[in-house]
Parts: C-alpha cells; sequence; structure tokens
C-alpha cells in the first residue's frame, strides 16, 4: 500500500509539474521549487490548527455542524474580505471557525488547490471536514 500511494503522489507531482510549465510558464525548476514550498508549509502545520471557513444561509440553524464541509482557509481577514464572492444559498453570511487535527488535512488535495488556485492559501480536509471540531459561527453579512 505504501508503494501505492508512493508512485500516486509521484504521478500527481509530474502532473502538477506539467501543469505549472504549461498553464503558468514556470521553469521545471521553479515548479518543482513551487511544489517543495507548498508541500513545507503544509508539513509545518501545527498538530492543531484553526481554519475559516464562509458558509451562507438563511440563519444558523441552517448550517450543517456534523459536515461542515472541507474548503477552509487559514486567512479569516482574507475571506471577510471577499465574503461577496462566496457561494451558497441563504440571504446571510456566516464565518466558521474550526479547530481540527493536522492528520485530517488531505495533503494531495491541499497542494493541488493551492496550486490551481494561489491566491487562496486553501487546506483542504478529509471526509466532508468530519474531523473538524466548531469553535464558533459568526454573522458576518453586515461586516466589510
Amino acid at each position: 500500500m505504501k508503494l501505492l500511494n508512493l508512485l500516486s503522489e509521484e504521478i500527481n507531482r509530474k502532473g502538477m509539474v506539467t501543469f505549472l510549465i504549461k498553464d503558468r510558464n514556470y521553469s521545471e525548476e521553479d515548479a518543482n521549487n513551487e511544489i517543495d514550498d507548498i508541500l513545507s508549509w503544509i508539513d509545518g502545520f501545527p498538530k492543531k490548527i484553526t481554519l475559516y471557513r464562509i458558509i451562507r444561509a438563511d440563519s444558523e440553524n441552517n448550517i450543517d455542524t456534523e459536515h461542515p464541509g472541507n474548503h477552509y482557509s487559514m486567512d479569516k481577514k482574507s475571506l471577510i474580505k471577499n465574503k461577496d464572492f462566496s457561494h451558497g444559498i441563504g440571504d446571510k453570511v456566516f464565518l466558521l471557525k474550526v479547530s481540527v487535527d493536522k492528520r485530517y488535512v488531505d495533503k494531495a488535495e491541499t497542494l493541488k488547490n493551492n496550486i490551481m488556485y494561489p491566491n487562496e492559501k486553501e487546506v483542504t480536509l478529509t471526509k466532508g471536514g468530519l474531523g473538524a471540531k466548531i469553535v464558533d459561527i459568526l454573522d458576518i453579512t453586515d461586516e466589510s
């Protein structure tokens, strides 16, 4: 199983290097350095991390706290600043704050999402965010 994981990681890396070279005009060296930098960032996460997520809903009661979602950020200020670009159903905008053990971070998806969307600094969790413990839910509809 470990060999399959290593092979899968190598295939994913090659695909990401190719994407950076073709779509972003990176040199092969720069592409590999970018991937290494992101992997070092992920590996440097503390055992417990605090993450944030924007959720649109009509009320706090409409938020699925059992399955809070996979896609998060460590950058609370940027999320609030860009909340108007968030998707979802509902008239209110909520900031979900969670605490999660580093082992629930999907390293491959986090790497891929940071290659595809470098400004988001996304942290992707496994299994719909089931390992995330909700710390706070704030209504930020009127915040700017």
